[in-house]
């Protein structure tokens, strides 16, 4: 259920399993937020 909610992660507790260009879309996001 959780993987199809969040295609590039999934998150359970604490461990984590990234797609391999998790970091590539994760920074790509961070740039696109308003700095406001």
């Amino acid at each position: 259920m959780v993987k199809d909610n969040i295609p590039d992660a999934l998150i359970i507790e604490d461990d984590a399993i990234l797609n391999d260009d998790f970091r590539n879309k994760f920074l790509t996001m961070l740039k696109h937020l308003p700095t406001d």
